[in-house]
């Protein structure tokens, strides 16, 4: 038994091989990224149990591809071990976890929800946009698939929150975002220092890439840096939003002009 599913789960099986910026790396984006967009752009005007339920499985099947991806580490690996860097101190892991919450509890949590979601979306657009960890490796894989999946849906619940009208997006309130961006930046650190050593002599984790990310190399510059590029993107994300809402009105504007005054 054990054997068949180190079959399953392992690196070595067959298909193309994922490279940066390939092919198959450029199909995935086109497929995730235009996908989410044109299907939640579909189902935008659905009733609002119906959005409600989309989301909530959707949220469902994310958080059930994080827990359950634990229990197969060991066939992955072949080792008795769980792979420690996918603990909830990245972006794209703790959103998960986060995400949920608004799910089970969305009186509780309602205050960072949107803060969640939007960030959770951020994550999910990072890692498939640089997915390095696939790089070179099999895409007809468990560990590929389970992450292609796993990225791909975090986008798709925000691009739907988004589209449902599930979330606030306003610029005003970006403040959150900043709180939630500076809580996860310090857990992070945290958890860089707490676990160091672990990996062996001068190795250290590097979760919510606050340690360093080329071209910066120093962990006490990182973690600033980390919180000036999502917030930059926090900003990227509102600003299309607003830019969409105008160039929306305005063809509104034009379809359905204003009556002239005495008429």
């Amino acid at each position: 038994m054990t054997e068949v599913l180190r079959k399953i789960f392992g690196d070595e099986t067959f298909g193309p091989k994922v490279s940066l910026f390939g092919p198959i790396h450029i199909i995935m984006m086109v497929l995730i990224f235009g996908g989410a967009i044109f299907v939640g752009y579909l189902l935008r005007n659905k009733s609002e149990k119906t959005k409600k339920l989309i989301l909530d499985i959707m949220v469902l099947v994310l958080v059930a591809l994080y827990f359950g991806d634990f229990l197969v580490h060991p066939f992955m690996t072949g080792n008795d071990a769980l792979i420690v860097d996918k603990l909830p101190y990245h972006l794209c892991t703790s959103a998960c976890i986060l995400i949920g919450l608004t799910r089970v509890f969305p009186r509780q949590f309602k205050f960072f929800k949107s803060s969640f979601v939007i960030l959770g979306m951020i994550g999910g657009l990072m890692y498939l946009t640089v997915p390095t960890a696939l790089d070179g490796r099999y895409l007809i894989c468990y560990r590929s698939l389970q992450t292609i999946i796993y990225h791909g849906l975090i986008y798709w619940v925000g691009i739907f929150s988004i589209f449902f009208g599930d979330i606030e997006i306003s610029i005003k309130k970006i403040w959150k975002e900043a709180i939630v961006i500076a809580t996860l930046d310090l857990i992070s650190v945290g958890a860089n220092f707490a676990y160091g050593g672990i990996k062996g002599e001068g190795e250290t984790y590097n979760w919510f890439f606050s340690h360093d990310f080329y071209p910066v190399t120093s962990p006490v510059a990182m973690p600033f840096v980390m919180f000036g590029v999502l917030m930059v993107m926090v900003l990227a994300i509102e600003g299309i939003y607003y830019l969409v809402l105008f160039i929306s009105k305005r063809i509104k504007a034009k379809k359905n002009p204003a009556p002239a005054e005495g008429e």
